[in-house]
């Protein structure tokens, strides 16, 4: 009995010593994987971050090209807007290239439908946002995703213009107008549905405001991997997370299952082990001692001299 008993303790301590450390060692192989698939999606993210980033410094480049090349210095006049437009269009998929005198539209490359219908930035309401931010703030602005005149969403890049010999005196605009569907097919942004990736791209303003321009919501996005793109008063941020989540509670049971059942084989090898070790006892015991006083028999004192004979 008392041998008995001693056989379950140990198996007991053992299978909790053995499922411990298989919690443990399961729990340690779950993070690395984890920050494994986590460094992995994050590549991911940059790469898309970083073809957003060329694409957006190209065009804010154009801005820059496009007033300093149209518009004469000493006179404020434009003198060719339409060679310098053809000549900036040529180099990337972009739908517009506008000036606006002002903050009125009056040169676009394609021309406007209604040539006569020039709009004034400042009194539509939908444009008058952005319009006064970029001038008081006389940095570019990054609108959209918006519906655009052309009948589709798209995205606007206003760049203000100050006379060079009086920096006070506002200009109007250079203006560069790009649909949302070039944009995501620039970045190739169907290559994260291949990926089996679930996404949120989406712009943030100075003020904090959210304007999802394409995925699902970033709140709906758990334990984001997260890559951004700064822009003057805005920044555009991509989040990614896997299609079928994270799923801590399937690796959990995995680690827990797995773990278990390690400990119960080699808790039972350990049991095995000690059962055999009793037995092997237990028949030497039979040889050596007489069953009847319980003490050392010929053989076994015959053996005793013979290792000290040797020795």
């Amino acid at each position: 009995m008392t041998n008995e008993r001693t056989v379950w303790r140990i198996s007991l301590g053992g299978f909790l010593v053995f499922w411990v450390l298989g919690l443990l060692l399961g729990a340690f192989l779950m993070q690395k994987n984890y920050e494994q698939q986590r460094q992995t999606i994050a590549a991911l993210a940059t790469e898309k971050a970083n073809s957003m980033q060329n694409l957006l410094d190209g065009i804010m480049q154009r801005t820059y090209l496009l007033a300093r090349l149209s518009i004469d210095d000493a006179t404020g006049e434009v003198v060719s807007f339409q060679r310098v437009a053809e000549s900036l269009k040529q180099d990337a998929a972009m739908l517009s290239l506008q000036l606006a005198p002002g903050g009125t539209v009056q040169y676009s490359l394609p021309p406007h439908p209604h040539p006569r219908s020039h709009i004034n930035l400042f009194e539509r309401p939908e444009r008058r946002e952005e319009a006064l931010r970029a001038r008081n703030s006389r940095k570019i602005t990054f609108s959209g995703p918006l519906q655009l005149t052309q009948g589709y969403p798209g995205f606007i890049v206003r760049r203000p213009i100050y006379r060079r010999w009086n920096p006070q005196e506002f200009w109007g605009f250079s203006i560069v107008v790009f649909s949302l569907k070039d944009f995501l097919g620039y970045i190739n942004i169907a290559s994260l549905h291949q990926a089996e990736m679930v996404f949120s791209l989406y712009r943030q303003d100075a003020s904090g405001q959210k304007s999802l321009i394409d995925g699902v919501p970033p709140e709906n996005i758990s334990f984001p991997v997260s890559a951004q793109v700064e822009l003057p008063q805005c920044a555009l941020t991509l989040s990614l997370m896997p299609a079928g989540g994270w799923s801590f509670g399937a690796r959990i049971t995995a680690v827990v299952v797995v773990s278990l059942l390690a400990a119960l084989m080699l808790t039972a090898l350990l049991r095995a082990w000690f059962t055999l070790a009793q037995q092997k006892r237990s028949l030497e015991n039979l040889v050596d001692l007489d069953p009847l006083t319980n003490l050392r028999n010929r053989r076994s004192l015959h053996s005793s001299i013979e290792r000290r004979c040797l020795a």
